[in-house]
């Protein structure tokens, strides 16, 4: 009986690897103009899903996505692997058309060479630009953190300055993808329908029906760590993302594509 921790850190080794590598899909569905179906990525850091990322790139095809939208943080600062982001972003640029923002690692990397490898692959890298898709306007917003300050308000004014001047042209159906979710007001203070975030991973350990234990920026039980959130009239989806970064494992907090479908409402 001596012996009874070796099985249980066995055990707890297998949950460990099983919570970080099993594939997850959520599903939301919104009010559009549009019938489109948007497969969201977040935050993959150094994650590997199979060779070369097959079960990831094998898991968003079976999605069969009009649209992948990347929310940042598709590689670590730490651990920069550009060839096997580019090696991703190529395989699913052949899926469907694919748009990516920076997140704060792309950020802190300060890599343009990189961004411009990104643009090469098909991927359509969006910084501080909006384009039409099929009836609405993606806006893709850089990650906060370019400001210089990991200060709410230096982020927030930063937010609120590119809005301003990319936001209230636009009448159609907004989905804006900006990396950082603890700006949900500023978000809400346009007429924006739909916004998809990542950066807090989910709160890395999920407490049962509490949730998040941590988020970047927001601290301890963080308020946004994950799911649909709404104010004013903005969705927020928070992906709980795909990987790790500072610290190696999360628990309870399997990691995750989002599926959104925008569908057209029935006519009476």
């Amino acid at each position: 009986m001596k012996y009874w921790f070796i099985p249980a850190a066995v055990a707890l080794f297998a949950f460990l690897l099983y919570s970080n590598h099993h594939l997850t899909v959520s599903h939301f569905t919104l009010p559009c103009s549009e019938d489109i179906r948007i497969v969201q990525l977040s935050d993959l850091h150094w994650g590997l899903f199979g060779r070369d990322n097959c079960r990831l790139v094998e898991k968003v095809r079976e999605q069969k996505p009009d649209l992948v939208c990347i929310t940042g943080d598709l590689l670590d600062k730490r651990l920069p692997n550009r060839r096997r982001t580019l090696s991703l972003l190529r395989q699913l640029v052949a899926i469907c058309p694919c748009y990516y923002v920076r997140g704060n690692h792309e950020v802190y990397l300060g890599d343009r060479d990189y961004l411009e490898e990104v643009r090469k692959t098909g991927t359509v890298y969006l910084e501080n630009e909006m384009v039409s898709f099929r009836g609405i306007t993606v806006i893709g917003l850089d990650d906060a953190s370019v400001c210089g300050s990991r200060q709410f308000d230096a982020q927030k004014a930063f937010i609120d300055e590119q809005l301003d001047a990319l936001a209230p042209k636009r009448d159609d159906y907004i989905v804006l993808l900006s990396h950082q979710p603890q700006h949900i007001d500023s978000y809400s203070r346009y007429d924006i329908e739909l916004v998809l975030c990542g950066h807090v991973h989910g709160g890395q350990f999920r407490l049962p029906w509490i949730g998040g234990l941590y988020g970047p920026q927001q601290g301890i039980l963080p308020r946004y760590s994950a799911g649909m959130h709404e104010m004013n009239g903005t969705t927020m989806i928070l992906s709980r993302g795909l990987g790790n970064s500072l610290f190696p494992f999360r628990l309870n907090n399997f990691p995750e594509i989002v599926v959104i479908d925008l569908e057209k409402e029935k006519e009476a």
